[in-house]
């Protein structure tokens, strides 16, 4: 049942894109889909452009390795979208899964690449489905530990956390965070 969801959500996007973004490689729906399961320990995936196909996704990489081995597979002259699971953990304990949208358009890509990708953006935010907030990045400082602390936590809406997870790493939150936690507690 799960190949099948897998496939059909495959054609369906490489179908429905009005940007004429090609995601059907079903590669693509398998990685968000490991990333989103509770039953696995995928907690990160990457999407780049065909170099064959300006218009056509495939997979870059996926991984368990959280914030770190997914930086690892960014480069300056490339766009890539993808995904982190983080966990949130609030003062009585309850954890909460998020996960994070990611678009990489660094500044060394050229204005046409930027361009396409900036018309991709939508297909992608919607072929994956169930992200809970994104976070747009043009360098490695604003894929920061405090920067996707400050998306996350602030997307808790009435369950907002205090502290973050990734792949199991426990992460202080910054004095910022603590702070925009008390505003949402208010």
């Amino acid at each position: 049942p799960m190949a099948e969801s897998v496939r059909r959500l495959a054609e369906t996007s490489a179908t429905r894109q009005g940007s004429g973004l090609d995601l059907s490689d079903p590669e693509l729906g398998e990685a968000w889909n490991d990333v989103r399961a509770s039953a696995t320990d995928t907690n990160w995936c990457l999407f780049q452009y065909d170099p064959a196909n300006k218009n056509k996704l495939i997979m870059e990489g996926k991984g368990a390795g959280g914030l770190e081995e997914m930086e690892g597979h960014l480069v300056d002259d490339k766009v890539f979208f993808g995904a982190l699971k983080c966990v949130t953990k609030d003062t009585e304990g309850a954890h909460r899964t998020k996960f994070l949208f990611v678009t990489w358009i660094p500044d060394d890509v050229g204005a046409m690449k930027k361009a396409r990708a900036s018309q991709h953006l939508a297909s992608v935010k919607k072929f994956v489905e169930g992200h809970h907030s994104d976070i747009f990045v043009t360098n490695r400082e604003e894929i920061s530990r405090a920067a996707i602390e400050s998306k996350i936590l602030g997307a808790g809406g009435a369950h907002t956390g205090e502290t973050l997870e990734v792949q199991g790493d426990h992460w202080e939150p910054t004095s910022n965070t603590k702070i925009q936690i008390q505003k949402f507690k208010r």
